[in-house]
């Protein structure tokens, strides 16, 4: 077995779905597709059963995890979850925030098909949207060349925005814990804000800036989901 994934029918106000509990692949197998035919596979058992929606929760920070679920699944976020696992005690999660994304994929939908009929994408590609779409919040690379946030601007109105992600959390982490805080915390604040204003995240994108890959989601108000 090189991957695993499992997940189970659920029910939201009456109306059933597919929740994915977990999608886990071993590392010697990562980044060769594994997951991607996993998650296809699924799309597949769940369209067999007459369903349309699959839900999931994954870290927003992870930028890895944030390309593969929106930016090459398709899948859709307008749901802020806080503290999803609590407070977690052990050596490698102590002291860290579980804020989760709880993303929509809906699997019927023509932006799905046109999502997964695209190239693999098997790495986050240098795709960026027009250059007039703002960003929502100010970073700026510190002395140890990680990003650090800065601001966030909360009464932008326009169609579609930009939201900056660190490359890599795991670097962040590393360090400085109250830098990884502070980025979960402006995460909380701008997606909390912009979900209820009615913008959803529906795809991510790099901008390549010398050595650096900067990472952004993109927010669109009042798109059709389904």
């Amino acid at each position: 077995m090189v991957g695993v994934l499992f997940g189970f029918t659920a029910l939201d106000k009456g109306r059933p779905y597919h929740y994915s509990h977990i999608t886990g692949v071993m590392r010697d197998y990562q980044a060769k597709g594994v997951g991607f035919k996993l998650k296809l596979a699924q799309r597949q058992h769940v369209l067999r059963q007459g369903q349309n929606l699959v839900k999931w929760t994954f870290d927003p920070l992870q930028a890895g995890n944030a390309y593969f679920n929106i930016g090459k699944l398709g899948a859709v976020c307008r749901t802020y979850r806080r503290e999803v696992y609590g407070s977690l005690d052990d050596s490698l999660n102590r002291g860290r925030i579980t804020d989760r994304f709880e993303v929509e994929w809906w699997i019927r939908s023509k932006s799905v098909r046109d999502r997964l009929e695209k190239s693999p994408r098997n790495e986050m590609s240098l795709s960026f949207p027009r250059q007039d779409v703002k960003a929502v919040n100010e970073t700026r690379r510190d002395k140890g060349e990680v990003r650090m946030t800065l601001g966030m601007r909360l009464g932008l109105r326009d169609e579609q925005l930009l939201v900056e992600i660190p490359e890599s959390i795991g670097k962040v982490r590393d360090s400085s814990l109250s830098l990884a805080r502070d980025w979960c915390l402006s995460f909380r604040r701008i997606f909390e804000h912009y979900f209820r204003r009615g913008y959803a995240a529906t795809d991510v994108s790099v901008l390549k800036e010398g050595k650096e890959r900067r990472v952004f989601y993109l927010l669109e108000h009042s798109r059709r989901i389904e």
